[in-house]
């Protein structure tokens, strides 16, 4: 992945296209785009059981693969943006795995993925595809020898611990060469142990595709044909036109090695080759499935999104999963677990209750842990299926199913569950529960208004636990004579008697300016990003000017240390080379250049168990303004022109328990 800055300032992400690229990859040019959170382990529900925890290989497993538009839209932003209206997959509780899959030759999860993915304790893979004759032109020189193959599964494992994700999907979309074949063998067994020797939870999958005559050729089914990929990787991800007989084949063949559970069979949510034509009649493909107990690899469900107007999103991604919703098992969240029920998107950004920015924003960074049960447990869903016949270009007559969903309340009081953007607790809102009165029935508690924050505190168990639950105020709460609404802003469930989480501070951040003329290359942000701290010592280095001509200049004066705790002394040793490398790169011109780049850097320990940090800005008047959040310890901003003069800048750390909300750390620019 290549990260840089585009045309505004904002710091991206990007895939990689060619086998040179991934062999020069080095981590440290990377770390904008690492998760900070491990996987979670949950627990797994069951008809017998909400409290039964059950490893993996015992049950069938869900994956979701993520192909959207091509791939790095909103979500390639590593400290947000102000998209309105993203798309957003909050259903965690029903799914074990998330790919992110896109057409470029190595694709890694963007760090909102892995980070949201983390939180709710699935695994998150990348994905390595070749496709065509570029694709072909890559895999003979990568294939060419074991040398070659070692370089780049060391690569390929390195760069998922370096990001923090769990390994990679393996689709190979193009003939190889009869001789490649067991070159290809050994590379996803390489890459498999490579993994397993270096990530948490790894997991290398390889994709129905190349058999082992090397010919491009699906099989819908696992069989002695692509059985030697299945041998030496975690699981199979079959192609999309499957039938009863291919999945009965399947189980058979896996069976025999103990892994029934590691077939995912493939089911396109835009119907193409899916029994049932995919969409809301997934179900269909489902119920074969777990009639053959297999695992299923769901591909696309951002069909919600692509495929309805966006303002419709929420109402059709809870009636898709709803339909779906008995045919998986639902994992709750084990305890202690603290949620604002943030999505990780907002209109705006709530602090505490108040509201810290009202502008639109979208960062999978900040999302929380989502509640085991959306707003479909209080509906009955009705299918109505109409087949038609249709013609192809081809002349061929085809089926295409129309599928058409009703949905019935099934309590009589109207209940709804929302997540509610108009207020919130801490982030883009909170969770809202209505009801309607029901005039027949007694009420058995009181309804009242939220005019502050107010906690609900209750224990349980012997007082084992407490649940602390914060209400937020709200001024379109419905009147207390027709209806009864709650607003939550944030729930902690917690050990009795777990002393108060404590509220550490960050205080050893430094701020670097430079000007340039935006997009930045990829090379000068590598030397860029590679340690802010260089300042220390940059007025004692005699470094003569580079000759080349540049767009870009830094500003030596602007740098200077914060008031903290900070050592200096340990970046000393290597300052000379980084400011000599690096002035090469960004050499002294004209001032007549765009607005200045301000980097900003801090450090913490991974004990501070930081959620994510809070970026701002203060100008003249003391007025604060929400800069954007990110899990790493860098942040990049490039001021528009209609900004007021800054003064300052500030971090604050979100923690992940209620209350938990570090003070602000300043920097005045001097």
């Amino acid at each position: 992945m290549k990260i840089g800055l585009d045309e505004s300032g904002q710091v991206i992400t990007e895939p990689l296209d060619s086998l040179s690229e991934l062999l020069q990859w080095n981590p440290e040019n990377f770390s904008f785009n690492k998760s900070v959170i491990q996987k979670q382990v949950q627990m797994v529900a069951n008809n017998d059981s909400l409290r039964k925890g059950l490893e993996p290989s015992t049950r069938s497993q869900v994956l979701v693969c993520h192909d959207m538009c091509g791939g790095y839209l909103d979500d390639r932003f590593c400290q947000g943006s102000s998209s309105v209206s993203p798309y957003c997959f909050y259903h965690w509780q029903l799914i074990d795995s998330f790919v992110y899959f896109s057409h470029h030759f190595i694709t890694i999860p963007p760090v909102g993925w892995i980070q949201a993915a983390h939180k709710h304790g699935v695994d998150i893979l990348g994905t390595i595809i070749t496709e065509w004759e570029t694709g072909s032109s890559i895999c003979q020189e990568m294939l060419q020898s074991t040398s070659v193959i070692d370089r780049v599964t060391t690569k390929l494992a390195q760069m998922a611990l370096a990001y923090g994700f769990n390994g990679w999907l393996i689709n190979i979309e193009n003939k190889i060469e009869i001789d490649h074949i067991p070159g290809l063998q050994y590379f996803v067994h390489e890459l498999t142990l490579k993994c397993r020797a270096m990530l948490d939870a790894p997991k290398v999958l390889w994709y129905d595709s190349v058999i082992n005559t090397g010919e491009l050729k699906w099989q819908n089914e696992l069989n002695p044909l692509n059985e030697m990929f299945f041998q030496v990787c975690d699981g199979i991800f079959l192609n999309y036109c499957i039938s009863n007989d291919h999945l009965s084949h399947s189980k058979m063949m896996a069976a025999s090695y103990g892994r029934q559970f590691d077939v995912y069979v493939g089911v396109d949510a835009f119907g193409r080759g899916t029994p049932g034509g995919g969409g809301f009649n997934c179900r269909e493909v489902m119920e074969m499935i777990q009639t053959h107990g297999l695992s299923c690899a769901l591909f696309a469900p951002g069909w919600t999104y692509e495929k309805h107007p966006k303002e419709h999103f929420d109402v059709q991604e809870v009636m898709f999963w709803g339909l779906l919703n008995d045919r998986m098992s639902t994992r709750t969240v084990k305890v202690p677990f603290s949620t604002s029920f943030c999505r990780g998107y907002g209109n705006q950004y709530f602090l505490e209750g108040q509201s810290l920015s009202e502008s639109p924003w979208y960062n999978l960074c900040v999302q929380q842990i989502q509640p085991s049960f959306t707003q479909s447990q209080f509906y009955r869903y009705i299918l109505a299926k109409t087949v038609r016949q249709v013609t192809e270009k081809t002349g061929e007559a085809k089926e295409e199913i129309d599928v058409k969903v009703h949905s019935e309340v099934q309590h009589p009081a109207n209940p709804s569950m929302d997540f509610d953007v108009s207020c919130g607790y801490i982030g883009g809102g909170c969770l809202k529960l209505f009801a309607e009165r029901i005039q027949s029935q007694a009420v058995c508690f009181n309804t009242f208004l939220v005019s502050s924050s107010k906690f609900i505190e209750a224990g349980y168990k012997d007082n084992l636990f407490i649940l602390s639950a914060i209400l937020v105020p709200c001024d379109n709460v419905g009147a207390l004579n027709s209806c009864m609404t709650v607003h939550i802003g944030h729930i902690t469930v917690h050990e009795y008697h777990t002393a108060l989480f404590p509220r550490p501070s960050l205080n050893n951040m430094l701020c670097w300016t430079l000007k340039a003329d935006l997009p930045l290359s990829i090379d000068d942000m590598h030397k860029i990003l590679i340690n802010p701290y260089l300042n220390i010592n940059l007025q004692n280095t005699k470094t003569p000017p580079s000759t080349e001509e540049s767009s870009i200049s830094f500003n030596t004066d602007s740098v200077s240390k914060s008031q903290g705790s900070i050592s200096v002394s340990s970046f000393s040793a290597q300052n000379c080379d980084i400011v000599s490398s690096l002035q090469s790169a960004l050499s002294q011109s004209s001032s007549e250049l765009s607005n200045p780049i301000y980097i900003l850097k801090w450090s913490y320990s991974s004990s501070m168990n930081i959620d994510y940090i809070l970026v701002s800005s203060y100008d003249q008047s003391g007025q604060r303004k929400l800069l954007g959040q990110t899990v790493g310890e860098k942040f990049v901003y490039v001021p528009s022109n209609d900004d007021n003069k800054l003064v300052s800048f500030s971090i604050q750390p979100i923690f992940p328990f209620a209350n938990s909300i570090g003070d602000e750390q300043f920097y005045k620019l001097g």
